[in-house]
């Protein structure tokens, strides 16, 4: 977002977090990550299904 009177940008709070990864993100992604290089593809959609619903 810009501030057009002011001339500068607004930082978004929400879009900072997005950026920010969390460590269960990360702890995640790297099961995933895991999973799928070794074949243990049902062991992968688990950790996923478990963080996302």
């Amino acid at each position: 977002m810009r501030d057009q009177r002011a001339r500068r940008e607004i930082p978004l709070p929400t879009y900072t977090q997005f950026q920010q990864p969390r460590a269960q993100d990360i702890g995640l992604f790297r099961r995933v990550l895991g999973g799928l290089s070794c074949h243990e593809y049902e062991a992968a959609v688990e950790a996923v299904s478990e963080a996302f619903g």
